[in-house]
């Protein structure tokens, strides 16, 4: 029989190792569709040990924690220092109409 007592609360910060984990993470969050997922997923990604580095570092990711708000909803700029610090874009894609990048 499982003690639940002894499991402990999955943190998939946790598992996020490098810049492109932390891409591959939030590229799937957004896929969802799903708000709460997204806010969830970038919580995380704050978490995460290459956002720490970069924080440590005197990179563009300062503060976000503050600057991501008290209602849980991340600000456009927000995601867009995420994307610089990731040297990555952010962008809308075209899809077919099941949802699949095109």
């Amino acid at each position: 029989m499982i003690n639940y007592q002894n499991l402990k609360n999955f943190d998939a910060a946790e598992y996020l190792e490098t810049k492109e984990d932390v891409l591959l993470f939030l590229n799937e969050a957004f896929s969802s569709r799903d708000t709460d997922h997204i806010v969830s997923a970038v919580e995380s990604v704050l978490r995460s040990k290459p956002v720490r580095a970069m924080q440590g570092s005197g990179g563009n990711l300062k503060n976000l924690e503050q600057t991501f708000g008290e209602d849980r909803k991340p600000t456009l700029q927000t995601l867009i220092c995420i994307a610089e610090a990731l040297n990555s874009l952010l962008g809308l894609f075209p899809t077919d109409c099941t949802g699949a990048i095109s």
